[in-house]
């Protein structure tokens, strides 16, 4: 694996500065092994990890100057890997405030030894980790027992719960002011919905693949979704793994579905975007080019066809 890949390293040239191009030789052999055993803890797959070893270090040559010692070149390597399988960085920083919560909860279980809720929490928390990466939307059923250790914890320890709340409300702020994305995502109504589902049902046939910034705009129709994109959280799943892990786990990435759109495979599309975190659904060029043309606008979603 080091001779191929050090030779695709090698074939890109770029400027001498952060970690030099005739140093990365030796990164990779002093730290793929470990870097491997770890993708491989978290994707129980030897080819997988060996997949994304060789993806690690690929982005690690891409990025080199952009290392500037802050941290130890294995622990800059493994948050590369990480980022690769989802354990990385959050959709956004209400990832701070999940962390807040565990570790308080954490403190609780200690000092309140015995108690149900707790131990339920713990055990719903480490199950969410089995068999695969998860990001912070699975957490949601650990977090009612969470909360109600919380106010167990507040019961006992008001003035605690105040410093650790004021933390968790800053949190949130910091979360909402500068990650969360809420321009792009206009809440819809359900009346809303309903009506994008009856327009695509009257305008396609039994079994036709209709490409939907939602999927769920056709459940109750006789419409079927792109295949690889029966979520709209696909393209951000596909941006945080391999093309080649995307491809074996059937998730499209944006730019495979803009594709679709310029080459006007699908004959309807419904444009609205659904998501919090980058990359998202924005394929105005992309309809632009494969010449679509609107015929209906529901609300914040636009109905195209060819």
């Amino acid at each position: 694996m080091a001779t191929a890949l050090t030779t695709t390293l090698e074939s890109r040239p770029t400027a001498r500065q952060g970690l030099e191009a005739e140093d990365f030789d030796n990164v990779v052999r002093q730290h793929q092994r470990q870097v491997y055993r770890v993708l491989f803890l978290l994707t129980h797959s030897a080819e997988t990890a060996d997949t994304l070893t060789q993806e690690t270090f690929l982005r690690a040559y891409q990025s080199r100057a952009s290392f500037r010692g802050e941290c130890a070149l294995n622990t800059w390597l493994l948050r590369i890997a990480a980022n690769l399988v989802g354990f990385g960085s959050a959709d956004h920083a209400l990832g701070v405030q999940f962390a807040l919560l565990l570790v308080a909860s954490a403190a609780a279980l200690w000092l309140l030894r015995g108690r149900f809720a707790a131990a339920l929490a713990v055990s719903l928390g480490v199950a969410s980790f089995l068999p695969t990466p998860t990001y912070v939307q699975y957490f949601c059923v650990v977090v009612p027992y969470l909360v109600l250790l919380a106010v167990e914890f507040a019961a006992r320890w008001p003035r605690a719960a105040l410093v650790g709340l004021a933390a968790y409300a800053a949190a949130g702020a910091v979360a909402f002011a500068h990650d969360v994305q809420t321009s792009p995502v206009l809440k819809p109504s359900i009346r809303s919905v309903e009506q994008v589902s009856d327009a695509v049902q009257s305008r396609t046939q039994p079994g036709e693949t209709v490409l939907a910034g939602w999927p769920g705009y056709l459940f109750g129709t006789h419409a079927q979704a792109v295949s690889g994109y029966t979520n709209q959280f696909a393209p951000v799943a596909a941006a945080k793994v391999s093309p080649r892990e995307a491809r074996r786990v059937h998730v499209l990435s944006e730019p495979a579905l803009e594709a679709l759109v310029r080459r006007r495979v699908p004959r309807l599309v419904v444009e609205r975007n659904w998501v919090t975190s980058p990359p998202f659904a924005d394929w105005d060029a992309a309809l632009r080019q494969g010449r679509y043309r609107l015929v209906a606008t529901v609300e914040t979603a636009r109905i195209y066809v060819r």
